[in-house]
């Protein structure tokens, strides 16, 4: 079996053919043979003719007409003769029709070495044929965009979090080469640069643990000793407070409608979640504009809705709102603050604990978070 697996395809299923083909045709011979001969003799000596020595003669004719034992190895020779011609064209026409049938796999598997990381994109040819060629085909084509959507994703992620670590370490440089440029620098510049420096270190760290957070945040989320019943209503009440003391000046209203409802959870879990897009949602929007966060509660799920009147997310974009460092306008978000991991973090939060967030945005109207709990979490 060793050395078969040695083989190509095509040759081991020419190998095993051939093997049953020569067992069948090779048994066939034997039964045609031992049937001849066991019925030889009762059929010549139905005819009228008389045996002398090793031949027959009919009366009839008065001539020898057959050796019986030459007969007898003729019989057997074309006999084995055919069973070697016909194996041997049968091994043939299987090498020929194997060959023919494995083209699709050979050319697939050439297709396939030829993928690369930066040719990701491409797609191999469909046969549009239902067959186990045209499975496997549509199925590495499905995995090809899988890999080349989570290349694309670690592309953007190494960019961004390469600009977000290098723009507070270019400040921080600068602030030094400031002061060496200055040969005695006085006591004002230094706290302003310490300051400055400070604030770079800051951000820093608020990105190096948002990044972790990301990688390890919700892990004993589904922990019986973590679990407890979180009112709705007062956590968002919590939220709200929080975040529209840092936007006071924008004006927005808002309206929380969750009532008493109430599901299991982690409480500081949630609240980290739900307040990173009650931010957003405060953030992005309009002066004087408005937020709604209301409850649509099934035999199933509970669904906590927050609505807001803000700038909206273009359509294009929203398949990639949960990724890190992502901003709806890279512009404006410098200038408001944030590292863009929130809405990151709380999917991270929100996929670990079994629950499962969707987005609906117009660009100018404003935007919709629809986080779905399962009631049997």
């Amino acid at each position: 079996m060793s050395l078969l697996s040695k083989l190509t395809l095509q040759k081991r299923v020419t190998i095993l053919t051939a093997t049953i083909l020569v067992v069948c045709v090779f048994s066939l011979t034997l039964f045609t043979i031992y049937n001849a001969e066991k019925n030889y003799d009762p059929l010549i000596t139905g005819v009228e003719s008389t045996y002398v020595g090793d031949f027959y003669t009919s009366p009839q004719v008065g001539v020898r007409v057959v050796p019986a034992q030459q007969a007898k190895r003729t019989f057997a020779t074309w006999s084995y003769t055919v069973l070697i011609v016909l194996t041997i064209l049968g091994t043939g026409a299987v090498y020929v029709v194997t060959g023919h049938a494995l083209k699709p796999v050979r050319e697939l598997s050439h297709a396939v070495s030829e993928i690369r990381e930066h040719n990701l994109s491409n797609r191999l040819q469909t046969t549009y044929t239902k067959d186990e060629i045209g499975e496997l085909t549509d199925g590495f084509n499905r995995m090809l965009e899988r890999l080349n959507d989570a290349f694309e994703r670690q592309r953007r992620f190494t960019a961004n979090s390469a600009h977000e670590l290098k723009t507070p370490l270019s400040i921080i440089k600068s602030g030094i080469q400031v002061l060496n440029m200055e040969s005695e620098p006085s006591i004002g510049e230094y706290k302003e640069n310490i300051e400055i420096i400070d604030q770079s270190i800051e951000r820093l760290i608020d990105v190096v643990d948002d990044l972790l957070t990301i990688a390890s945040e919700g892990e004993g989320y589904l922990k019986k000793e973590a679990m407890k019943e979180v009112l709705l209503g007062p956590m968002f009440d919590e939220i709200l407070n929080d975040v529209s003391s840092l936007y006071y000046e924008d004006n927005i209203i808002f309206h929380n409608m969750c009532g008493d409802t109430q599901l299991m959870g982690n409480p500081t879990l949630l609240y980290r979640a739900f307040f990173n897009i009650v931010e957003n949602a405060f953030k992005y929007n309009t002066p004087n504009g408005e937020i709604n966060i209301s409850i649509n509660e099934s035999n199933e799920n509970i669904e906590i809705i927050i609505l807001d009147t803000g700038v909206g997310i273009p359509k294009d974009e929203l398949p990639i709102i949960f990724e890190p460092f992502y901003r709806v306008d890279k512009s404006r978000s410098r200038k408001v603050g944030g590292s863009g991991l929130g809405l990151s973090i709380t999917k991270t939060i929100l996929d670990k604990s079994g629950a499962s967030i969707s987005v609906e945005s117009t660009v100018g109207a404003g935007t919709r978070f629809v986080v779905t709990f399962p009631k049997n979490i």
